[in-house]
Parts: structure tokens; sequence; C-alpha cells
């Protein structure tokens, strides 16, 4: 679904000049996104596929877990693993600056590239292992309800309290985007663990297991479905204020479900099952050439 959603965007965006990519796209951005290796340099990371950013984090993140999960095997070791990633996070933005050279009117790519990268990123899924622990944990169901719902009404208030606005300042706006992403994880966290406890039916349910099952369609998808609504004036029939606006994303939601489950049925099922097939080969081919007979 990625590489067609990197044909998609490259023939119809084109390789000229865009925001994430101000001296247009040269053939190496489209291999490095191929190869999910965008997550490197700052003119890669988003440029090719829109919000391409996440899944390079993801990826990156994929291949340091089998040397991650060991190591975290407690709550204690990834409260301060947490740490140290917070740490790495804050050294990553300073570095990024002597890593990549930018002109002035070109600066905002390393400001946004240092919060996109892998490094930035890597405390929310320090979190969401955290989350893991204390889900498959022998805790008792009332005291993790309890805590759960602390927490997570705890980080919603400090996420949206109004100490958080910043005065406008680049450095500063960051750090607090930074501090709000963290938060964010926090809540979300959270509430999984709520939800693994007690699984409220308003939030857990056949429609959103299956939102859950299009997200990742629906997340390529939905930037294409926004660009050809406003091409066409379609968010011109919705007033600039809340209640159109609502309406207006919730059309936007279910066109893009509507499209996303095409090709969850048609692209994602068939991809998923060409894997499954490919590691059982791998993993047979794996199993006869270890299997040495006595003797042989």
């Amino acid at each position: 679904m990625f590489y067609m959603a990197i044909l998609f965007y490259s023939i119809v965006n084109g390789l000229g000049p865009t925001h994430w990519a101000p001296n247009g796209i040269e053939w190496w951005f489209i291999l490095s996104t191929f190869a999910f290796l965008h997550g490197l340099h700052p003119e890669t990371v988003t440029s090719v596929v829109p919000g391409g950013w996440s899944i390079a984090v993801e990826m990156t993140f994929y291949l340091v877990l089998p040397i991650l999960l060991p190591l975290l095997n407690t709550k204690v070791r990834c409260f301060l693993f947490l740490l140290f990633a917070l740490g790495l996070s804050g050294v990553n933005y300073v570095l990024v600056p002597y890593i990549f050279s930018y002109p002035e009117n070109q600066q905002y790519l390393l400001r946004s590239f240092s919060f996109l990268n892998f490094f930035g990123q890597l405390p929310v899924f320090v979190i969401g292992i955290f989350g893991y622990l204390i889900i498959s944990g022998q805790h008792a169901r009332s005291q993790t309800l309890c805590w759960s719902t602390f927490g997570l009404v705890g980080f919603a208030f400090l996420f949206f309290y109004p100490i958080l606005g910043f005065p406008k300042n680049e450095q500063i706006e960051l750090a607090s985007r930074m501090l709000r992403h963290i938060l964010a994880a926090g809540m979300f966290c959270a509430l999984a663990i709520f939800l693994a406890h007690l699984p409220v039916k308003a939030l857990v349910n056949k429609l959103f297991v299956m939102f859950g099952k299009l997200s990742f369609s629906m997340y390529l998808i939905h930037f294409a479905v926004i660009d050809l609504s406003t091409k066409i004036g379609g968010n011109k029939f919705f007033a600039k204020e809340d209640m159109p606006s609502i309406y207006y994303a919730l059309g936007i939601t279910l066109i893009t479900a509507a499209i996303a489950y095409l090709f969850y049925k048609k692209v994602e099922l068939p991809g998923i099952d060409l894997g499954k097939k490919w590691i059982a080969k791998l993993d047979q081919s794996h199993k006869t050439v270890g299997f040495q007979p006595k003797g042989s």
C-alpha cells in the first residue's frame, strides 16, 4: 500500500519544489522512501508521500524492537529508558542543525526534522512499551483501572492546560510541540490500559475495530481526499465555524474510509497473505538448511 502511495503521489504531485522539498524531489528521494530510509534526511522524511515520516519512524522502530524488548523487560527499566529517550530527543534537536546545512529561508526543515525523525519520536514508542508491560503484567484490575483513569485525566489536563500556550518563539514553540506530543502519548497509553481492563462499548465495538483495520490505508489516502475536496471547492460548502467544520471532517473521514475499504480488500489483505507465504517459505528454508542429520 505504501509503495502504491509512492507511485501515486509522485505522479500527481510531480517532482518540482514543494514545502518539504524546496529544492525539488531528486531520484534518490524516491529510492530512499522505497527502502524506508527516508527518515534519515530533512528533505526526504515526508516529501514523497505526505505524512510518510511516520512510516519511516515506525519501520525504524520495528528494526530496533528485537534489541529493545529484552532490555526493557521491567517497568523500572522501561521508565529509566524513557528518561534516556527524552534526553536523546533533546540532543537530537541540538545536533540536527550541525549535521545538515540549509539557508535561512529553509531552516524550518531542520526544526521539523528534529521533531519528525526517529529520535524525536522514540519516547512515544517507549511509552507504548511501558503500557504493554502494565497490560500484560499481573496487576489488580481495580487498581489498574484507578491508576489508568488518574493518568488519563492528569495527562489530558496538562495537555489542554492554557499554560502550554508559550510565547511566539520558534525554539519554545518546538519544545512545546514536543511536550504536548509526549503528553498525548501518555493520554493514549493510559486510555489503552483502561480499555484493556474495561472495554467500554462506546470505544470498543465493531465500527471502531473496522476503522482500526482501515487506519493505515486511510492515513495514506486522506491527504489526497482533502486535496481533491479543496480543488473542487467541497470545503466551500461548509462555513468556517465549529459545527460545519466538524461535519466537513466527518464527511472527509467517511469518504476516506470508503476508499480505504477497497484498498484494504484488494491491496492490503493480499499483501499480508503474500508476506505470510514468503515468511513461511523462508522459515521452512531456514529449518531445512539448519537440519543436518548425524553423520552427514
